[in-house]
């Protein structure tokens, strides 16, 4: 008996022990674009610490079928990296070139996986970017480097802790990239990559490199570092200002999409004259108001903003200007700036201040400049903190010396989430974009100079998207992923394209999904009123958001034609191709004021709205001209052409394929699921109207319920609301027949429905009616549906887990309840589920006999040992 009990001690040591394994599995499969396994790609995971530091890493490959299975030692403080390439010819490593790559992923923290991962991942065409620089000398150069998504903004590479002498990237090849490379004791260079779409080759070299053999769609970039330094100067003009208190010109780094990042160390150093044989320093008169500086001329070309800023008294003035020098270039004099007065509420703000860097002592200056300064705040009004957020304000400053560019800043999460931006006081901005994991992104559009100084504050909302007039609960918004391609991005095609199933807010867990990579697309809505965002990019941003209008809010058809409209829309940054939109509608078969789908079907966007869904275009008073629009707001210049075809009367098609739906015929009638389809360049605020005719339904008398009756549809339920149960003969509610689905019933709170499905009889039991919805308990064993006005939701009854009564809460007139219930499946195959639940519950009653033997045993066992 000694030996029994040490092997169940040790049997019971063990069974603990499982659960302290130190280490998570992560599993998957790997597929190319064409959803086809990949074999031998290669499965990297890099370890970090809270310090962002590489600690170590994880590695496998894929077997013949694509998958994978890693055991990845953990740490509850560790960050875990996900990479994954494929490279030509199945082999393993960086021998030969890159074909397919996992999109960029952040670091993610041992919480989100540290339950294990099984993940189907869907690579990306990739390329390969090769970095190196030369010196002046001819000889190869060390240097730091940023590779950024000129769409996005956001750093997709970057080495800045270590120092290198060439790097290569490999990056997903369908993105346009921006290389900036920061040599050792030289002046920063750049790059714009837009071409590894060309069709003329697979191996693009840029300047004098050797290529590697085999190479595919490998672009070679060797930055020659060699500058000269280049004087500019002239003078700084304003009517009745005869001299300048304080007066500095600082320039920025123009990069690759006339992007201006604002940080620490971001502006060109002053007095870079020092570098030369003969120093000289950067000159400045205050009472002359001119000026001369130094700026590099390097031999790649640089493009530079330069912000003048000045202070006369207590009042502070600034002015741009652009300017591209290269190596050679002449000097630059009547380099001339006209000032303006600067934009700020808070000119004694510490924060006011723009550092600048000393070129020949490397220590920093504080120049004093005015800043208008923003604060993001929740729906109470309180400054967010512990909050980092991703900024880009583009402002048009083409009328006022310079161009257009993007001011791109960050927020840090352990301070207030207030930014500056040095704004001169003569326009507003044109558009700012607010990206954060933690609340909904925004974007915030045209304001003008007057509006910010006013109202600084810009309000950040938690992703909650629902009704336009009021707050919807999150269960009743419905959430799906689907793939993105020319097949999925067309309705009709879901089933075979989705991703996830389809799940409400409150348990949508999009992780593992967005992780997959891949072109995916991100639907949500509520009941029929849809949007699908077409290959949205969820790394960079959180989900877009959106409003609808309910369907309860529009008016549909008359005994004179169909008319319906609806508003929809999102402040949200657009990190999407485009939208498809569906408007619900009743079919002419199942209303005396139904639409003829069988006729034309037609639609238009004659309203356009903002933010606060204040009108801001309305075609009948403004007219259809894309251009006039744009010029009303540059938020519709890129796709003016598109918005114009919109605004006028455009037919929808009946067939969903690319020739049929798409830009230049915009509208798509499902008539399946009864959706009309809008396809829009970005969903703004807009309010798009259908119209068309009219079908009567035939109807036909019932006489168990008292009401009208289709072959698919009757009506039935108490002839009065509140009548004692059982006032009527037979069920309230029967879908016991194959000859009708569909019941339609009026009822009052507390009254009981019997429901007839299948072979069993079931009650409905109506517990709550608000002012706009009901709680419904529908039994034998008990399921509780709470649903809104022109809400549908799906139940199991059966409890099969299949779906099989669709209940529909139309509409709710003086504390009466109008309700739709359909049958999905077919009466047969109810009453086999019924029958086989019988025999399962008939089985689970015997083995509830084991289960009880078993405990009292291992009681026994337990005693026994206690006892000795």
């Amino acid at each position: 008996m000694v030996m029994n009990q040490r092997v169940f001690l040790f049997i019971l040591v063990f069974f603990v022990s499982l659960s302290f394994v130190s280490a998570w599995n992560f599993t998957g499969v790997v597929y190319d674009i064409n959803d086809k396994p990949l074999y031998n790609a290669t499965i990297n995971i890099t370890v970090k610490d809270q310090t962002f530091t590489t600690i170590g890493y994880n590695s496998t490959f894929t077997n013949s079928t694509g998958g994978f299975n890693m055991r990845v030692s953990d740490n509850a403080a560790w960050m875990y990296k996900i990479g994954i390439q494929h490279y030509i010819n199945n082999k393993t490593d960086s021998s030969t070139a890159l074909d397919y790559m996992g999109q960029s992923l952040p670091a993610f923290p041992y919480m989100e996986l540290s339950n294990g991962m099984n993940i189907n991942f869907y690579l990306k065409e990739g390329g390969t970017i090769n970095i190196t620089a030369l010196n002046r000398t001819n000889g190869r150069a060390n240097f730091n480097y940023i590779i950024k998504d000129t769409n996005l903004g956001y750093p997709i590479a970057e080495s800045f802790t270590t120092v290198v002498s060439q790097a290569v990237i490999n990056v997903p090849r369908d993105r346009n990239y921006s290389i900036m490379v920061y040599p050792q004791n030289s002046m920063p260079v750049s790059y714009n990559w837009d071409n590894f779409t060309a069709t003329i080759g697979y191996n693009f070299t840029i300047a004098n490199l050797s290529s590697y053999d085999n190479n595919f769609y490998t672009v070679h970039k060797q930055f020659n570092l060699t500058e000269t330094l280049v004087n500019v100067g002239g003078y700084t003009n304003l009517s009745d200002i005869v001299g300048w208190d304080e007066f500095r010109v600082i320039p920025f780094l123009l990069e690759p999409g006339n992007m201006i990042y604002l940080g620490d160390g971001t502006t060109i150093p002053f007095d870079m004259g020092a570098w030369n044989a003969t120093p000289y320093y950067d000159q400045y008169g205050l009472g002359s108001m001119a000026y001369n500086i130094t700026l590099p001329g390097p031999a790649e070309g640089a493009s530079y903003i330069l912000f003048a800023t000045a202070r006369n008294g207590t009042r502070y003035y600034g002015g741009y200007r652009n300017i591209t020098l290269s190596y050679g270039d002449s000097n630059l004099n009547n380099f001339n700036f006209t000032m303006y007065p600067l934009m700020s509420s808070d000119w004694a703000s510490s924060n006011s201040n723009l550092s600048v860097t000393n070129a020949s002592s490397w220590s920093s200056m504080n120049i004093s400049s005015a800043q208008q300064v923003f604060n993001l705040i929740n729906a109470s009004g309180s400054i967010l903190t512990g909050t980092s957020a991703h900024i880009e304000s583009t402002v048009d400053y083409s009328n006022y010396g310079a161009v257009q560019f993007t001011f791109m800043l960050d927020t840090k999460q352990e301070s207030s989430a207030s930014f500056y931006l040095p704004l001169i006081n003569e326009t507003g901005v044109k558009e700012m974009n607010i990206y954060t994991m933690s609340y909904a992104s925004k974007r915030v559009p045209t304001k003008t100079q007057s509006f910010i100084i006013n109202n600084s504050n810009i309000t950040m909302n938690t992703f909650n998207p629902g009704d336009i007039d009021g707050n919807t609960a999150s269960a009743s918004i419905n959430i799906a992923i689907y793939k993105s391609n020319s097949t999925c991005d067309l309705p009709g095609n879901e089933v075979s394209c989705a991703l996830t199933t389809s799940s409400n807010m409150d348990t949508f867990n999009p992780l593992s999904t967005i992780m997959g990579g891949g072109k995916i697309s991100f639907r949500m809505g509520i009941g029929g009123v849809l949007v699908h965002y077409v290959n949205v990019d969820m790394i960079a941003s959180g989900p877009p958001d959106a409003l609808f209008d309910s369907n309860d809010d529009v008016t549909e058809g008359t005994s004179d034609g169909f008319a319906k409209a609806l508003r929809f829309g999102s402040s949200g940054p657009t990190i999407y191709d485009y939208v498809l939109v569906s408007i619900p509608y009743t079919e002419g078969t199942t209303s005396t004021t139904g639409l003829n789908e069988n006729g034309d079907v037609n639609i238009s966007i004659p309203v356009l709205y903002d933010d606060n869904w204040n009108v801001i275009w309305n075609s009948t008073a403004n007219g259809t001209s894309g251009a006039a629009l744009a010029a009303n707001d540059s938020h519709y210049n890129t796709y003016q052409t598109e918005w114009q075809t919109l605004m006028s009367q455009t037919n929808c098609t009946k067939t969903s394929s690319t020739t049929t739906f798409n830009i230049t015929n915009p509208c798509y009638i499902d008539m399946t699921n009864n959706r009309i389809w809008i396809r829009l360049p970005h969903f703004s605020g807009t309010g798009p109207s259908v119209s068309g005719s009219v079908v009567t339904a035939t109807s036909t008398t019932t006489t168990s319920s008292g009401g009208t009756s289709s072959s698919n549809a009757a009506i039935g339920g108490s002839e009065l609301p509140g009548e004692p149960e059982g006032s009527n003969e037979g069920p309230d509610i029967d879908l016991s027949s194959e000859d009708v689905n569909i019941v339609q019933v009026g009822a009052s709170q507390g009254q009981i429905l019997s429901l007839t499905f299948g072979t069993v009889e079931h009650s409905v039991t109506i517990q709550e009616i608000t002012e706009n919805s009901v709680t419904l308990i529908i039994e034998s064993d008990p399921i509780e549906v709470t649903l809104l006005i022109g809400e549908t939701k799906e139940i199991d009854v059966d409890g099969n887990s299949i779906n099989d009564l669709a209940i529909t809460l139309n509409d709710i007139d003086d504390s009466i309840v109008d309700l739709t219930f359909e049958r999905l499946v077919s009466v047969s195959e109810i009453e086999e589920s019924e029958e086989l639940l019988v025999e399962q519950e008939e089985k689970k009653g015997f083995n509830y006999w084991w289960v009880i033997l078993i405990f009292v045993v291992v009681v026994v066992i337990v005693w026994y040992f206690k006892k000795k």
